[in-house]
């Protein structure tokens, strides 16, 4: 996936957290049901504002069993297969 910092100014549902800007058809992320626009703002029930935290929960965990989305407005958890 590529993910980029959120713009709070571009985006009026999140003040913080992670913006996907390309999801792989093939990855976790997209098994999982993140799709491009969705704003990342936890990994495994862990606040991320920012790619460095996002980074860092990753390493923490190896990999994600859980992100907690924002899509259009709306907070959605998804779950790893």
């Amino acid at each position: 996936a590529q993910l980029q910092n959120l713009d709070p100014a571009a985006n009026p549902f999140a003040n913080s957290g992670v913006e996907v800007i390309t999801v792989a058809p093939q990855s976790r992320a997209w098994a999982a049901g993140v799709r491009p626009g969705d704003v990342i703002t936890e990994v495994n029930r862990e606040s991320v504002e920012n790619l460095v935290e996002f980074n860092a929960a990753l390493e923490e965990g190896r990999r994600f069993t859980a992100l907690t989305v924002i899509r259009e407005g709306r907070q959605m958890l998804f779950f790893a297969p």
